[in-house]
């Protein structure tokens, strides 16, 4: 699927998170949606990060924040 979104180019922000890229390449989620993600990711991590429980998950899984993102815990 990954020519279906080869006019498209991903921001540096995705090209880091590569949870959410695999989701892009693989056609599930449309470009905006993974920028999107991507970002919301971002933020988390900058937000928790300095926290000591959050650091430890995060050193734990790679892939901490964007999934703590995906769990909708800001909703």
């Amino acid at each position: 699927m990954q020519s279906m979104n080869s006019s498209q180019r991903p921001s540096s922000t995705l090209r880091a998170d590569h949870y959410w890229k695999q989701f892009w390449e693989a056609g599930v989620i449309s470009l905006q949606e993974a920028e999107r993600r991507a970002l919301g990711s971002q933020r988390l991590k900058e937000t928790y990060s300095s926290d000591p429980w959050y650091a430890k998950q995060q050193n734990r899984d790679p892939h901490f924040w964007s999934k703590l993102y995906a769990s909708r815990i800001n909703s």
